[in-house]
């Protein structure tokens, strides 16, 4: 289906959920994801009048992240969210993913609408629900089709901060471009009518925390390689670093030789004793391999895309399940054990 009658099948499942409370739910924060998510609550309150609620689960990580939240004062706007505040009874979009048992979130989804690009979706299209999963560079570009499809534009100042979010959602998710597809390139351009590039650079010239250092060099420090697959060991990270494992596994998978990187790291939260959980970004230019499946196969959970340039994006999060006589291993002796098995997994064939 092409932009237009995708917008049709969107706009019969709006009208079928008339009345209902609608939750545009983000469970990663990346600008993708806000991109994409703000760009879709423009997209329901300019079509269709619908004023939906807009959350997040996790923490606004990187520096990227903090300055997009602090400059469009977007805590307003986007709220924590809790699995407390999916047990009513609104309607759930999920916007750049399709997971429905995201460790992050921590219960079960159950979306009616839901936009992404990560392939390995097992959601199949109903009467009542709204499927769009397809492989775009990133969500964003199949987000800004159904508002181009729909005919609006931008209007006024706060409609212009959500067009330069979905820009900088197209242009980070396609590797400054370098990955992006005909449609991306094209839903950037026409989203870039309305502001001034300026305002873009702004939020690319963002400063890397001290602590993004740290988690590369435990990385540089911590990596195997055999043959063309490396993994490295960014060690024990708070929640709001989880992003840095992208940032080094794209520098990894430029090195030369290298097809397959598999960055991790042990995310620990001091605040919330026992919810230790495995967090990893994988990157992948061998494109005989289905860096989804792999990830799927290896580690029962995650998600991946395929850029146009052929390079295979994606992560995963699980929590680890390592006892000794009973008793849960965490730390620096669950650092070393997962360690191990991360090599063991990744380097099996």
């Amino acid at each position: 289906m092409n932009a237009k009658e995708r917008l049709a099948r969107l706009t019969k499942v709006l009208e079928a959920a008339k009345g209902r409370d609608i939750l545009i739910v983000l469970t990663q924060l990346d600008p993708d994801a806000i991109g994409g998510g703000l760009a879709f609550k423009f997209l329901l309150k300019k079509g269709f009048g619908i004023d939906a609620a807009i959350g997040y689960f996790g923490a606004v990580g990187n520096q990227q992240n903090k300055s997009i939240f602090n400059l469009f004062d977007l805590g307003r706007t986007l709220k924590p969210l809790t699995p407390e505040d999916l047990s009513g009874d609104a309607l759930v979009v999920l916007i750049d993913s399709s997971a429905v048992d995201d460790s992050r979130v921590g219960v079960t989804l159950n979306p009616r609408i839901v936009v992404d690009h990560h392939s390995g979706t097992t959601l199949v299209e109903g009467d009542k629900t709204f499927i769009w999963v397809e492989d775009t560079g990133s969500a964003t570009t199949l987000v800004t089709e159904l508002i181009r499809a729909k005919g609006l534009a931008c209007e006024d100042d706060e409609d212009r901060t959500v067009f330069i979010l979905a820009s900088l959602g197209v242009y980070t998710d396609t590797d400054s471009l370098v990955d992006a597809g005909k449609r991306d390139l094209e839903a950037y351009a026409w989203l870039g009518k309305f502001y001034e590039q300026t305002e873009l650079i702004t939020l690319l010239r963002y400063r890397l925390s001290r602590y993004y250092f740290e988690n590369l060099t435990h990385a540089l420090t911590h990596r195997t390689i055999e043959g063309p697959r490396l993994v490295a060991n960014a060690g024990i990270i708070r929640p709001d670093e989880g992003d840095d494992l992208a940032i080094i596994a794209d520098l990894f998978i430029r090195m030369e030789g290298i097809s397959l990187v598999v960055v991790w790291g042990l995310i620990h939260d001091p605040d919330r004793p026992g919810s230790d959980c495995v967090r990893l970004s994988a990157r992948s230019t061998d494109i005989s391999m289905s860096l989804g499946s792999f990830l799927q196969d290896r580690f029962g959970a995650g998600g991946a895309k395929l850029s146009q340039g052929g390079k295979g994006i994606g992560g995963a999060q699980f929590k680890p399940r390592l006892t000794w006589d009973g008793t849960q291993v965490r730390g620096q002796e669950l650092l070393g054990l997962m360690g191990t098995r991360m090599e063991q997994i990744v380097f099996a064939e």
